[in-house]
């Protein structure tokens, strides 16, 4: 592929190890490409290449050309996620994609269109929530431009063959419009891009749930753990084999919630590897029912676990979900679960209460303003991917004490549920909760919640005035129930 103009790593050997006749272990040998990193660690490494303009473009026009490279030449990588492209630079500056994984890779005559939008589709699973359609635009562009330049090359075609081709779909003859044709292929690959981060988010999230090489899974007598991979073993069979030590008194730094049924504190764990900062939780089912539903279910607690990583794979921020023990008593599950903690941050409700009344009267709507946006746009994508928040209200929103930051983190994801497709209702119950609990803190004005649900329903068609009607009603029942209850609105 080298040779063919498509940058890959230069293989140096190879070798196997074969027992009675067949190969059981293989290894190559390549020079290591200097100065590179992933494509999807980028955005973490080098910020001044994403939050340029000039660079971010030059970027993304870069990989469209070389996917575009790739696939004329009939390479077809069955793995090509942002992990398999590393990203350099030339001695011009100008962005150099390095192509790895190999093995995944196959060359035939001409890749069919089917297995080119599989590519793209998989490449942009990692992106969702991180591109704008004008990212995607000039991507697409780039992409085709060099696709129909070399296949072009390969095999010429007349002008009008090659754009039906190279569109995906022939137009009767004497009909042909090229900005049509474009128009109507954009919008086909949206949908496909959209419907393919679904269904591969939701293969990773059985993956995860069933146990890969991302995941530890432990059993310590009585206690059953779930832990990140990358946390050393011997560390995770401590906690499992002895789960209450998260709660030492040297380790506990401050509680946040002390009840019979459930603590949460911060702590910072000792471990192999260092002080790892964590939010720390324990948790046992108050209501008989689900004590008894515990046994055929995921607990509190791997409910949490499992959402947040779903969560973060699709691009919504909460904080990363570190391990998870279960422990079965004659009580009922009694479950423990750590967070990594989000340095200087605070729950909305505790900035609302302290530093906001501190704030001059532009700035507080500065920072309302920024975060309804932020959050407006996180709730869609929840939404959107089948999720809903029944306990959506300030305590469980965490914010940056910066004031010039605007990401919004979601907590307490036991309260979170997964639908193969959304209820408008459920939807709607998420809304009013949360405009309920702005009511209470004192944020809740109407022009504040317009510019919300506005932010909430941009590009979906809907009518905001049938969306305002229905969270007000839910907010109205929501509060004669607990009042009825008995039970203050946080």
């Amino acid at each position: 592929m080298n040779q063919r103009g498509v940058t890959t790593f230069r293989p140096i050997a190879v070798g196997t190890i074969r027992r009675h006749g067949s190969v059981c272990e293989s290894l190559l040998l390549s020079h290591a490409v200097r100065d590179a990193v992933p494509l999807d660690d980028l955005p973490k490494l080098v910020p001044a290449i994403i939050h340029r303009p000039t660079r971010r473009h030059e970027l993304i026009r870069a990989c469209g050309t070389f996917l575009g490279r790739l696939h004329s030449l009939g390479g077809d990588h069955r793995d090509l996620h942002a992990g398999n492209l590393l990203v350099g630079a030339t001695s011009g500056g100008s962005p150099l994609l390095t192509l790895i994984d190999l093995q995944a890779l196959r060359v035939v005559f001409a890749i069919c269109e089917a297995d080119r939008w599989h590519a793209l589709a998989t490449l942009h699973q990692t992106f969702v929530g991180q591109t704008t359609r004008s990212d995607r635009l000039r991507f697409w562009r780039a992409y085709q431009s060099e696709f129909t330049l070399r296949s072009s090359e390969v095999a010429p075609h007349s002008s009008t063959e090659l754009l039906a081709c190279t569109l995906g779909w022939p137009p009767e003859p004497g009909t042909l419009d090229a900005r049509a044709v474009e128009y109507e292929r954009l919008i086909r690959l949206e949908t496909l891009l959209a419907d393919r981060a679904i269904a591969g988010w939701r293969r990773a999230d059985r993956a995860w749930a069933r146990g890969n090489r991302h995941v530890r899974i432990l059993q310590e007598g009585a206690h059953r753990l779930r832990g990140l991979a990358t946390l050393p073993m011997d560390w995770l069979r401590e906690i499992a084999a002895s789960p209450e030590q998260l709660f030492a008194a040297d380790a506990v730094k401050r509680y946040c919630k002390q009840t019979a049924r459930c603590r949460v504190a911060l702590a910072q764990l000792p471990s192999p590897a260092g002080p790892i900062a964590a939010c720390v939780k324990s948790v046992i089912s108050k209501r008989w029912v689900a004590r008894i539903l515990s046994r055929g279910r995921w607990s509190l607690v791997r409910r949490s676990w499992e959402m947040g990583h779903a969560l973060r794979r699709r691009g919504i921020d909460t904080p990363r979900p570190l391990f998870c023990v279960e422990t079965r008593t004659s009580r009922g599950i009694r479950g423990y679960l750590a967070t990594e903690w989000i340095g200087n941050t605070q729950t909305a409700q505790q900035f609302i209460q302290e530093v906001l009344p501190g704030l001059p009267t532009s700035s507080q709507q500065e920072w309302l303003n920024s975060k309804s946006k932020r959050l407006a746009g996180q709730l869609r994508r929840l939404h959107n991917c089948g999720f809903d928040h029944r306990d959506l209200k300030l305590a469980n929103l965490l914010v940056s004490n910066d004031l010039n930051e605007s990401r919004v983190w979601l907590l307490d994801l036991d309260g979170v549920r997964s639908w193969k497709r959304l209820p408008r209702h459920r939807a709607v119950q998420n809304l009013s909760r949360l405009a309920v609990s702005c009511q209470v803190q004192g944020v809740d004005s109407q022009t504040t919640r317009l510019r919300f649900l506005k932010y909430y329903l941009a590009g979906s068609g809907e009518d905001w005035r049938v969306w305002w009607r229905l969270v007000e009603r839910s907010g109205e029942k929501k509060k004669v129930q607990n009042a009825r209850r008995g039970r203050p609105i946080s």
